[in-house]
Order: structure tokens, then sequence, then C-alpha cells
């Protein structure tokens, strides 16, 4: 091969391949290059999670190995330890250390995924499109924005293992080999077990359709090596990591995931059910896959005009923005995880056109990794996982399964245009296919748009309930409870559910039209393909650009919108001693005050800088047993400015006063002496260790 032919066929593809993941990058992180910071909740707990690590190796050059910095105190090497024998880790670290993250996770996706196309014999202006598919997931900005960073690592890396791991069993033996044990070792260096798993499991799809073929051709000794080279890579992979997957294991059993001594069961370990399936993927909301907005979109997106004018009367206009949008049945939710209509389209026919050894491993591991996704919605399958998959029943949040699923659209997306770049399929084959492609994901999103109101409440029945209840509570703590009583509240209550079901069912038709229209592009690029009007680079190009418009579209008005953010950092002022500890700030973002109650199984954490395990005497007390009157004592920490004054000072956090004990009896906390109950003392003055004098 001269010069010229290898700049190109190789050279300008990749240099153009590369080009095109960084302007995507770009464009959708366009404030980071002005120098503005995405505000991310978990990376700033982290930040000041180990800030005092930090420090510590600062001063001594050694790892310490408590922090009390996280919950009730933890082992620091579970959150910020350097491990000297991660080689491969710290080698890799200047390479993607090039572009900056967040646009770094998206750019570094998008190449990690056009190499594995390109292992697995894709030409190198086809993979971009598959690229771009997969690298504008929209799960990806939504995990980005919320600063779930090990993870989006995962992400990145888990399509170079893939890649290796096919290549080791369909390609070149040694080769594949030795990038399984790379990309693994980075995989598994990331740090993001629940994400490697599932992925694992996609690597034992691909094995056994391996078997099946070689137990048609009764040929096991090809397969028996292939297999050895595969779990040689991953053992080198381990063996790099192995310090934080030890420690990993030996702390395992200390916590929820090892089960617990006091459950009828002891014997049992992992994650309780309930708790492990609480973010569960329901049947319904699969839709999104299709329809973004199928479900209303995310949590924190609200209402405008229909609901708006349903409360007008009753003046509360404005709560309208306030009201969750989303319907589903997770407790929460950034923004659906959306696959793009085109993409679906492609992958449908990429599903008919692919050879056999590529189409049903990868439909096997999709319908699998759905039913996953369910989770408590099909909790007998469910329990069955939790007792056949080893490791399963430690992992939370089900409904991550789907970063499988947002995996295997666009490699049949690819497989789909790959066929078409050959031209080697019958005209009368392809005709068939796109007819049956477009005709399942097209003729979904007609019925989906077309029957609106008439296929599902739209979440009427329990948006009535909620609204209902928070009317009486309104009506109840404003001293008006005779509304709460003649149905006014319950009459409120249903025309807001009804304004609320009208307006999530048209955005779901907008949204179905939208992605039939996208159908119906992919599909008209494809007939004047076939037709003969456009040749395989346009259909390639047009592909590429339709499955990016869709998805960035969705990702930059879906969710987090990345894009649209920017981060204002407070200055850092932990305060005195005896300061009262200060409520969570939001940062760069509103934090609605529903969010207590949307978040039950974890409720609200301070950033770590300022919550700090509180020792030995400044302890809230539990209990008074210094009067029989006495329920429940609370005392701030000691305030050295105030020192010894007498004086009921701001109300804390939680409305009680300072030093103030809560009686029992007919009398209040702050009653006149002659109202309380015996046994109530005063306001006193604080002793030395911050508790009120006997």
């Amino acid at each position: 091969m001269n010069l010229r032919t290898f700049l190109t066929a190789r050279a300008l593809p990749a240099a153009a391949a590369l080009l095109l993941f960084f302007l995507a990058a770009v464009i959708a992180f366009t404030p980071q290059f002005r120098g503005e910071v995405l505000p991310q909740h978990d990376v700033l707990q982290y930040e000041s999670s180990v800030q005092d690590i930090r420090a510590h190796r600062a001063a001594t050059g050694e790892d310490p190995q408590w922090t009390g910095s996280m919950f009730g105190g933890m082992p620091a090497y579970l959150l910020n330890v350097a491990y000297p024998a991660q080689l491969v880790k710290h080698l890799a670290e200047p390479v993607v250390g090039i572009v900056d993250t967040p646009a770094g996770f998206l750019f570094f996706a998008c190449v990690s995924m056009w190499l594995m196309l390109l292992m697995m014999g894709i030409d190198s202006r086809v993979a971009i499109a598959g690229a771009l598919a997969y690298g504008l997931s929209t799960y990806f900005f939504l995990i980005i924005g919320a600063g779930h960073i090990t993870k989006m690592w995962a992400l990145v890396y888990a399509p170079l293992m893939m890649g290796g791991a096919w290549m080791t069993l369909r390609g070149d033996m040694w080769c594949g080999g030795a990038v399984t044990a790379l990309a693994a070792s980075l995989e598994i260096g990331a740090n993001h077990p629940q994400i490697t798993y599932y992925f694992l499991l996609a690597m034992g799809a691909l094995w056994l359709s391996e078997a099946v073929a070689s137990l048609r051709s009764r040929s096991w000794r090809p397969l028996l090596r292939r297999t050895g080279v595969l779990a040689m890579a991953g053992v080198l992979a381990a063996a790099s990591n192995f310090a934080p997957l030890w420690y990993t294991a030996q702390h395992t059993g200390d916590t929820i995931r090892g089960g617990s001594e006091l459950a009828a069961d002891a014997e049992r370990s992992g994650l309780d059910p309930d708790y492990a399936t609480a973010w569960s993927y329901g049947p319904a909301e699969s839709f999104t896959l299709l329809v973004p907005d199928f479900m209303g979109g995310s949590s924190t997106r609200g209402f405008a005009p229909e609901v708006a004018a349903a409360l007008t009367d009753y003046g509360l206009r404005d709560v309208a923005t306030q009201l969750p949008a989303y319907w589903g049945d997770q407790p929460f939710t950034a923004g659906p995880t959306y696959l793009g209509a085109a993409a679906l389209f492609l992958a449908v026919l990429g599903f008919l056109l692919a050879d056999n050894r590529w189409r049903w491993w990868l439909l096997g591991i999709s319908a699998f990794m759905l039913l996953l996704a369910w989770g408590r919605h099909i909790m007998g399958f469910t329990q069955l996982m939790f007792r056949l998959l080893p490791g399963y029943d430690k992992f939370r949040t089900v409904s991550m399964a789907l970063v499988v699923v947002q995996w295997t659209v666009p490699l049949l997306a690819t497989l789909a245009l790959m066929r078409l770049w050959r031209g080697d399929i019958p005209p009368q084959r392809l005709r068939r296919a796109l007819a049956w492609a477009a005709g399942i994901a097209g003729g979904l999103c007609l019925v989906l748009a077309a029957g609106g109101s008439l296929l599902s409440d739209f979440g009427r029945e329990a948006s009535a309930a909620t609204m209902t209840a928070q009317f009486r509570q309104l009506f109840t703590e404003a001293g008006m409870e005779r509304y709460a009583a003649d149905g006014t509240a319950d009459e409120m209550g249903l025309a807001a559910a009804a304004a609320m079901a009208s307006e999530r069912a048209s955005m779901m038709r907008a949204d179905a039209w939208r992605s039939l229209l996208f159908v119906l592009l992919a599909a008209g690029a494809v007939w004047l393909y076939v037709r003969g009007r456009i040749g395989r680079g346009m259909l390639t190009a047009a592909a590429g650009l339709l499955m990016a418009v869709d998805l960035l579209a969705v990702d930059l008005t879906n969710g987090q919108q990345p894009a649209g953010r920017t981060h204002r950092r407070r200055p850092h002022d932990p305060g005195r001693q005896g300061a009262r500890i200060p409520r969570p700030q939001p940062h760069g973002q509103p934090v609605s005050g529903r969010h207590d109650l949307l978040f039950p199984p974890f409720g609200r954490r301070l950033p770590r800088r300022e919550a700090r395990t509180l020792p030995g005497p400044h302890r809230p007390l539990p209990r008074s047993r210094t009067r029989r009157g006495a329920r429940h004592a609370r005392h701030p920490l000691p305030d050295r400015a105030a020192g010894r004054r007498r004086h009921r000072g701001r109300a804390a956090r939680d409305g009680q006063r300072r030093g103030v004990v809560r009686c029992g009896g007919r009398g209040r906390r702050d009653a006149p002496r002659r109202n309380r109950a015996a046994g109530c003392r005063r306001p006193q003055a604080h002793g030395r260790g911050g508790r009120p004098r006997p």
C-alpha cells in the first residue's frame, strides 16, 4: 500500500472521524469552552468528601485509612486512594486528558465505539454514524449532569472491551486478547462494577452464540483455544486492579450489600429486593426508548398552559411549573432513556438484514436486559435472577441495565448501513426488509400519535389522589378546614389532575409525531438508495446526520440540559464552631422543596465540607432523663460567641429554639409558665459541654 492509498483509505477517514466527534462534543458542551463549569451534584459531594484525604496525603505522603467526611465515617480507600499497581489506568490518564470533561466523555465514547466497529469489520466511514449514535445517547447526558463520573468512564471503555472480545472469538485471537486485556483493565479501573457486570453478561451472550455455532459445525477445539485466551485476558485485567477489587470485596460484608444479621433470613446476602428495584423501568415506560416524552420527560419538568389555566381560578397559576410532568413508576428521573427513532428504525432494519450469528445474540441480550430493567414489575423473574446470577443481588437501580440496549441498537443500525454499503443484498429482500422496518417503527409512532389519551389515563387517577391530598393539607395548615371538608379540595384536585393528564397526552402526541418524522426521513433515505437516486456515501452521511440531530435535540432539551447550565461556586465558609449546620444551597440550579418526598431511599445530603460527624458531648441528645415529663431533648452545637448568655436565639432548622426542652402535657414548648406541664423547664444557659445545667 503506497502513501496515497494509505492516506485516502485510512488516515483521512480517521482524521474526519475524530474531527466530527470533537465537533459533536463542542456543540453539546459549548459552555465548557467558554470557561464555564457544569454543576454536578455527585462531583461536588465527592470533592468535599475527599478534601481531608488529599490534605493528609499532601502533608504526610501517605494515604489515610479512614475518613469522617462520609456518613458516620468509612474506610478512605473506598473514596480516594492512589494505587501504584494500576499502571494501565495511570498510563491512560494523559491520553483521556487531551479533551477535558465533560466534553471528553462524549468524545472518547464515540472514539471507543468507532474503534470497536473497526474491529468488527465495519468500514471506517460507516462506523462514524454508529459511533455518533452511541456517544449521543440521552442516558449519557443525564448521568453526566448528575456527576456519575465512574459510571460514565465505564461506559466509555465498554465498547472497546466488547470489540476485543469479538476479535478474540471471531478474528485475530492474539490481537483480540491483548485488546481485551487492555480495555478490560481500564473498564475495571473505572470502578463501576455494575456497568462492567452488565457488559460481561453481553459478552457471555456473544460466547453462547459462538458455542452454538461450534456445536453445529462440530468443531470445539478452536472455541476452546479462543475461550482460554479470553479468560487469560480477564485474569490479567483483574490482576492489574487487584488492590481495589480486594478491598471492595472485603468491605462488602460490612455494608447493606452483605445482608443483615437482624433479618429473618440471616444467611441471605445482598440488597433488599424492594430497595434494589426501587428504580425499575416500567413496561409502559419502555416506549420512551422510541418516544422520549411518553412519560412526561423528567421529574423537574413542570406544566405550562393547560394546568396553569385550570389553577388560575384558585389563585395557584404559578404552581403549575412546580408540578412534575413525569408520571412513570420510578421515584424520580432526570429524563428518559431515549435511543433515537432513526436509530431504532435502522436497528430493526439491521436485524432483518444481518446474519444469524449477529442478529439472535444481539436480540437476545437486548430483550434480557429490558426484562432486568423492569425489576419490580416482574418480581418473580427479578428474584430468580437474584438467585441465579452470581453477585447480581449486590446492585441497585435495575433500570441501569438499559445501557446494554443503548449499545446494541447503534450496533444493529451500523450493521444495516454496512450491508447497504456493500450492496450485496437482493433488491427484493431489501424492499421487504425496508417495508417491515418502517412499518414496525413508524407504525408504532403513528399509533401513539393518533391514539393519544385513548391509550392511557396519563397518570390522571394517581395525580388526582396526590393533588387532593396536597390541597387538603394546604387548607388545614392555613386554618381553612371547612374547605377541606366541603369537597373544595377534591374539586381542585380533580380539575388539576384532568389538566395534567391532558397536557401529558399533548406532550406524548407531539413527540410521537416527531419520532415518526425521523423514521420516515431515515426510511426515505434508504428508499432513495434502493431506487439508485443517491449513493452509499450520501446514504451513510444522511443516516448519521439524522441520528445525531435526533438524539442531540433531545439531549439538549430534556433532563439536565447540560449545555444550558452554568456553575457559580459560592465561597467556602465553614463558619464558627457554634453555628448550626446550614441548609444545602442550590449549586447552579434550583432545588425544589418536593425533593424530600421524591428521594425517600436517600434523603438529602449536605456537602461534606459543611457536614461533619459530631464529636462526643456535642451530639444531639436522644432523650432527656432529668425530668419525668420531658419527652424529647435536642440541643444545638455550642456557640462560643454567645457563650453563657441567656437567650432563645434564632429558630433552628426544625423550628425548635435553643436550649428548649420539648415537653409533654397540654403545654407548648414555648408556652408561659402557668400553661406548661409539670417537669418542663425554661430555656437554660449552656454549660461547658453545651448541655443544659441540671
